[in-house]
């Protein structure tokens, strides 16, 4: 980001499929703040399949994994890989809108008692998917 801000990487894990894992990835390059880094953690990988998923993609990092070490772990491996400032962890079924990326950093920068921030997810229907906000986190 222009300006002295922040670094922002993008982690997208994904599972075998490379059909929403392309449309992952075009919703981040026609973002309206482009990400600094993506890292694509694809589990029990396909290298074919990923080589060409990832071929319009040339920015994009990828880190196969033949294995499956569940989604923590493959967070994990996604951030240290990202080396940025902030980091949006997404499953590959997300698509996001051209101004997420900007307005997730901008609500986490509006307030330095912010550490985090939750994107509203939507459903193809337009509702909201209630499983992308469970409360306020606690240390327990």
């Amino acid at each position: 980001m222009g300006g002295g801000g922040p670094t922002v990487g993008v982690v997208v894990i994904n599972y075998k499929r490379y059909d929403l894992l392309a449309a992952c990835l075009a919703s981040l390059a026609a973002s309206t703040r482009a990400p600094d880094r993506v890292v694509v953690i694809d589990n029990a990988t396909d290298r074919a399949q990923l080589a060409e998923t990832l071929a319009p993609f040339p920015e994009a990092l990828p880190l196969p994994d033949d294995g499956n070490p569940g989604y923590a772990a493959s967070c994990n491996s996604g951030w240290r890989a990202a080396g940025t400032d902030l980091v949006l962890f997404l499953n590959a079924d997300v698509t996001l809108r051209p101004d997420c990326l900007e307005r997730v950093v901008a609500a986490l920068l509006a307030d330095d008692r912010i550490g985090i921030v939750t994107a509203r997810l939507l459903r193809p229907d337009g509702t909201t998917d209630h499983a992308c906000h469970r409360g306020i986190p606690t240390p327990s």
